[in-house]
Parts: structure tokens; sequence; C-alpha cells
């Protein structure tokens, strides 16, 4: 399957703007004047890319809205850790993912603002959680509900 690429016209303004960005887990195609973007993923095989699925927003909403897992953790990355340092971490039950040479330390915390009912700002939600697909997340991708393909 392919898709837009560096170039293309912006099917969101119709302007020759879409340029790639790459990322260390997946290359973004992403147009200069309106902000639209079509995300690739592109798996742990290198080279191996795959377009991800277009999804309607409401759908995509929906689907967000249900999985929730990206609200419930919080990650960091330590590039050089000590093996004393991973044990504590996994002693507490830490989730520990290592994606390249990077070890990503996964901490089970619900979002303060998420209640049982769902996101209790979601109209007023930071822009980082509008923008957020778990998709493209190395350490959340396994996780998130939405569709790749």
């Amino acid at each position: 399957m392919t898709g837009p690429v560096a170039g293309d016209m912006c099917p969101g303004c119709n302007e020759t703007r879409l340029v790639e960005e790459s990322l260390s887990t997946m290359v973004l195609i992403v147009c200069r004047s309106c902000n639209a973007a079509v995300n690739y993923y592109i798996p742990k095989r290198r080279g191996d890319r795959k377009m991800v699925k277009p999804i309607e927003k409401s759908k995509a909403s929906e689907i967000c809205i249900a999985c929730q897992e990206c609200c419930r953790w919080t990650t960091f990355v330590l590039s050089m850790p000590s093996q004393m340092l991973l044990d504590h971490y996994k002693a507490r039950g830490f989730e520990i993912k290592i994606i390249g040479d990077n070890f990503h330390i996964m901490v089970q915390t619900v979002c303060p603002h998420l209640k049982k009912s769902g996101c209790s700002i979601y109209a007023d939600r930071p822009q980082v959680c509008r923008n957020y697909d778990g998709r493209f997340d190395p350490v959340m991708c396994d996780r998130c509900q939405l569709p790749i393909e």
C-alpha cells in the first residue's frame, strides 16, 4: 500500500507542502501549510513501511475514548541504565521495553483527569493529548486499539 510522499499535494489544503520528517520509530508526512499529516508506521524490520489506514475522526475518537490505554501509563526513557537500576524498576513492577539503545520504563499511572465515564476534560484536553496517536508510540503501539491497516 502506498500513500502521499514528500512533494505531493496536501489533501487538506491542496497545496504542495508535504514534507517528510523521520523519527526513530516512524516517518511522518506533514503539510507545512495546514498541518495535515499522513503517518507511516515502520515496524521493527527496517524498510518495511506500512501505511496507516486513514480513519474517520469521529470513529477514531470513539475507539480512543473506549480504549484509554495511553491515559493509564507514563513512560520515561533511559539510555544506559545500570543493571542495578533496571532490577530496582523490575522489582517494583514497572514494565521495561528495550527499543534500539533505549530502555523505556513504563509506570502504570492513571491520568488525574480520567474518570470512570472517561476523560473529564476531553473537550478542553491539552494539545499533546489531542495530537497523540498510540499507533506510532513504540511503547504503546501494541496496546493501542486504532487499526494500522
